[in-house]
C-alpha cells in the first residue's frame, strides 16, 4: 500500500517555501521519503492575481532560422477572422 505524507508547514516566507519544496522534491527521488503534500501560507496576506496580457508583436523564425519580428494585432476583430 501506498503512503501519502501531509506536511502542514504553516506560514512561511516564500523563498522559505520554495527552498523546503525543492529539498522535499530531492528527498522524494531519492526515495528517502514518501509522497508529500506540503501545505503552506503565504507571509504575504495580499490575494494574488494572475492576469494575462498580450501585445501586438510576435516572433518568428524566417527561412534563415534567424529570430524575426511581425505585426499580429490581438483585437477582437482579428482574433474573429482567423
Amino acid at each position: 500500500m501506498n503512503s501519502l505524507d501531509i506536511r502542514i508547514l504553516g506560514i512561511v516566507e516564500y523563498t522559505d517555501a520554495l527552498e523546503m519544496m525543492s529539498e522535499l522534491q530531492r528527498q522524494r527521488i531519492e526515495e528517502e521519503i514518501p509522497d508529500t503534500v506540503p501545505s503552506v501560507k503565504n507571509l504575504n496576506e495580499e490575494e494574488v492575481k494572475t492576469q494575462l496580457t498580450f501585445n501586438d508583436i510576435d516572433s518568428v523564425l524566417n527561412e534563415n532560422d534567424e529570430n524575426e519580428e511581425i505585426k499580429a494585432p490581438k483585437d477582437v476583430e482579428t482574433l474573429e477572422e482567423i
